[in-house]
């Protein structure tokens, strides 16, 4: 399962996207770090659990609105992402 991850993570990287873990416990960290599973999913994407529910998963959603809004305006600031088209121009241009 580890291995999966790791080249799960890879193909979202090679996509643009990243992997990002919450809830995770002691365990899973140290199999994480022992199988160099951290190489594909660095520890900043890593969310340790805690004993209030959901917190690791909310701060992970925090993480990963921030990143979306960086990447979002990089792509938009060198033209990697078309602007919408605009609705009431005519089809015939």
């Amino acid at each position: 399962m580890i291995s999966v991850m790791g080249r799960y993570a890879g193909e979202l990287r090679d996509n643009g996207g990243k992997l990002m873990l919450s809830g995770v416990g002691q365990n899973l960290l140290d199999q994480l770090r022992r199988t160099e599973t951290t190489k594909s999913v660095p520890e900043d994407n890593i969310f340790m659990a805690t004993d209030t529910l959901g917190e690791s998963t909310r701060n992970a959603l925090s993480v990963a609105h921030a990143w979306l809004a960086e990447t979002s305006l990089h792509m938009k600031t060198n033209g990697l992402i078309a602007p919408p088209p605009d609705l009431n121009e005519s089809p015939d241009g």
